[in-house]
C-alpha cells in the first residue's frame, strides 16, 4: 500500500512529474504533502495546484469522465477542480517509479486547488445543509444530461461483492492473529445485512453519482457553504440510495471512520428532508423508499471493506502512530458496524420524514 512506502521528495515530482508540463515551468512554488483521503497521494503546489499520484486500482480514465460531467455541473454553480494539461494535451501522465511506490509505474496528474477548508466531520448544520442541497443539484442536474462515461466501473458500492472477498479473506488468512475477531465480527455482519435487505435496492436505475460523498470531499466557503466538490475517481453510475446512504453515513457520525462513533439523528433525518425536497419530482417512489434504509447499509458496507483489510492488510491507508495496519482496520470495521446498528434503529425515523 503505498501510503506507508517510501516518501516522495519535491525533488523527485519536479524531474519526473512536472518535466511534462511546460506551462509550468517558471512555477517555483514548494511542493507539500497533504494529509487528505487514504487512497491517492496528494501533494499541495502552493494555494492554487494539487499535484497527485492515482492509485492503482483506479482506471486513469477517471480523470476523463470528471471532466466530462464538470460542464453540466459547472452550468448550475457546483465546481469542481480542473485538470491541467501536459505539454501533449493529455490530463494525466504515466511515470517511471522504479517500484519507489511499490509499483514500477504510476498514474500522475495536476489539477486546480478548490479554496477553502475540507472537514472529516460535519462541525456546523450549515454545513450539512449545504452538502444536501449540492448532491441533490449533482444528482438533478446529471439525470438530465446523457454523459458518457468511459471509465472501468468499479464495483464501489456493492455488498455482495465485497462481503464474497470478506469471505475468500477469511479462507485464505485462516493463520492471522486477528481472524477470530474478523470471523466473529464478519457473522453479525451477515445477519444486519439479511435485515437491511440490500437487494431491493440493486433493483434501481443507475444514475451517474459521485460515489464517495463523505463531508471531507466538499470544499467548504468560510460561511460553511459548498465551495466545491473534490475526489472524482469514484464517478459512477450506481442506484441512488447508495450515494445518499453514504452521504448521510458520513454527515451524521460525529467522529470520523475509527472505532469511536456518535449518531446525530436529528441531523441524518434533517438532511434527507432537504436532498428528499431537491429531487422528489424525478425520483421513483420506491427509490424514496430506500433512502431510509440505505445510510444503515453503507456503513456496514465499509465494515466489511475494513474488516478483510484488516486480514488481508493491502488496501487501506493507517496510522502507525494509532495501531498497525491490521488493528487499526479492525478498529474502524467494528466502529462502521456500530454505526450500521444505529442507523438501523433509526430507520422508522427517516421514514416518518420521507
Amino acid at each position: 500500500m503505498m501510503h506507508n512506502s517510501q516518501p516522495v521528495s519535491e525533488t523527485w515530482i519536479r524531474a519526473n512529474v512536472l518535466r511534462h508540463y511546460d506551462e509550468f515551468e517558471s512555477f517555483d512554488k514548494p511542493i507539500k504533502r497533504i494529509s487528505v483521503g487514504i487512497i491517492n497521494h496528494t501533494f499541495a503546489w502552493g494555494e492554487h495546484y494539487i499535484i497527485q499520484r492515482l492509485n492503482a486500482i483506479f482506471d486513469p480514465r477517471v480523470t476523463l469522465d470528471a471532466m466530462r460531467v464538470a460542464e453540466p455541473l459547472s452550468d448550475v454553480g457546483i465546481v469542481l477542480p480542473r485538470y491541467m494539461p501536459t505539454r501533449r494535451g493529455a490530463f494525466f501522465v504515466e511515470v517511471d517509479e522504479a517500484g519507489l511506490l511499490g509499483e514500477q509505474r504510476g498514474i500522475w496528474r495536476v489539477m486546480t486547488r478548490i479554496a477553502g477548508r475540507t472537514y472529516e466531520t460535519v462541525s456546523d448544520d450549515t454545513q450539512m445543509i449545504s452538502a444536501s442541497r449540492v448532491l441533490g443539484l449533482w444528482h438533478t442536474t446529471l439525470r438530465q444530461h446523457d454523459v458518457d462515461l468511459v471509465a472501468k466501473p468499479r464495483r464501489i458500492h456493492d455488498y455482495g461483492f465485497h462481503s464474497y472477498h470478506l469471505q475468500m479473506a477469511l479462507r485464505r488468512f485462516r493463520n492471522h492473529r486477528l481472524y477470530a475477531q474478523v470471523s466473529e465480527l464478519a457473522q453479525q455482519q451477515a445477519q444486519m445485512a439479511e435485515l437491511i435487505n440490500y437487494r431491493v435496492m440493486l433493483e434501481h436505475p443507475k444514475r451517474i453519482v459521485h460515489g464517495d460523498p463523505k463531508i471531507s470531499n466538499f470544499v467548504f466557503n468560510e460561511d460553511n457553504t459548498v465551495a466545491g466538490v473534490i475526489d472524482l475517481d469514484t464517478i459512477s453510475r450506481m442506484p441512488i440510495a447508495f450515494e445518499v446512504g453514504d452521504a448521510i453515513r458520513s454527515w451524521s457520525n460525529r467522529f470520523a471512520e475509527t472505532d469511536v462513533v456518535s449518531l446525530n439523528t436529528e441531523r441524518a433525518a434533517q438532511a434527507l428532508v432537504i436532498y428528499h425536497e431537491q429531487t422528489q419530482s424525478w425520483l421513483s417512489r420506491s427509490e424514496q423508499k430506500a433512502l431510509s434504509r440505505a445510510p444503515a447499509l453503507i456503513a456496514l458496507e465499509l465494515s466489511v471493506r475494513f474488516a478483510r483489510d484488516a486480514l488481508a492488510e493491502d488496501y487501506f491507508g493507517f496510522d502507525p502512530d494509532i495501531a498497525p495496519h491490521a488493528e487499526h482496520s479492525l478498529m474502524r470495521a467494528r466502529g462502521q458496524f456500530q454505526l450500521a446498528q444505529l442507523l438501523y434503529e433509526a430507520i422508522r425515523d427517516f421514514n416518518r420524514v420521507l
